[in-house]
């Protein structure tokens, strides 16, 4: 079984600036350093924007977890994107086909209905960007190095949610997931 499969092109990744072994190498590439504000961070992704909508945004970075380690606490890319964070993603509404969050367990649902509610943060993502939205629950592996235009496979279940914030569909094929949306 492949450890990485081809995300369809045009697509854009954003990695945080701590994950420098494994960064995502797609059409349009940003990297961001720790003191990043979200408003910022989303802006800069429409500032290098060229040719129209694209397929696909990746945003790799470290999920959130509490200290017992349970994810789901939002993603740790420059100053941390929260559930008070998810409204700048309306920033990007209509830019891309697909958000795709390979992050430890975004998805997670450690506390439902508030902070620590991964499968909330990922809904009001996908609402205000106008996306799907691609994420994992479990914790994930990263390989050190990848082809260009390539994404590593996902461990355990994965989610995707509509431009409309629901539920849609869970697999444990999360590039089936990417596919189906991002033709």
């Amino acid at each position: 079984m492949p450890i990485h499969f081809k995300i369809p092109q045009p697509s854009f990744a954003v990695n945080s600036a701590d994950l420098y072994w494994y960064f995502y190498k797609m059409t349009k590439n940003m990297d961001f350093v720790p003191k990043t504000m979200p408003p910022d961070l989303l802006l800069s992704v429409i500032s290098v924007m060229t040719g129209g909508p694209m397929k696909c945004l990746i945003i790799n970075c470290h999920g959130i977890a509490n200290e017992q380690k349970e994810g789901g606490f939002g993603l740790d890319i420059g100053q941390g994107i929260g559930l008070k964070e998810t409204k700048y993603f309306a920033f990007i509404k209509g830019l891309f086909k697909c958000i795709v969050l390979p992050n430890c367990q975004v998805a997670r649902v450690t506390n439902v209905g508030k902070e620590g509610d991964g499968r909330l943060l990922c809904s009001q993502i996908a609402r205000a960007s106008g996306a799907h939205v691609v994420a994992p629950i479990k914790r994930q592996r990263r390989p050190t190095d990848l082809p260009e235009f390539c994404m590593d496979k996902f461990e355990g279940l994965v989610q995707r949610f509509n431009p409309s914030g629901d539920l849609e569909r869970s697999s444990l094929l999360g590039i089936k997931l990417i596919r189906d949306v991002a033709k």
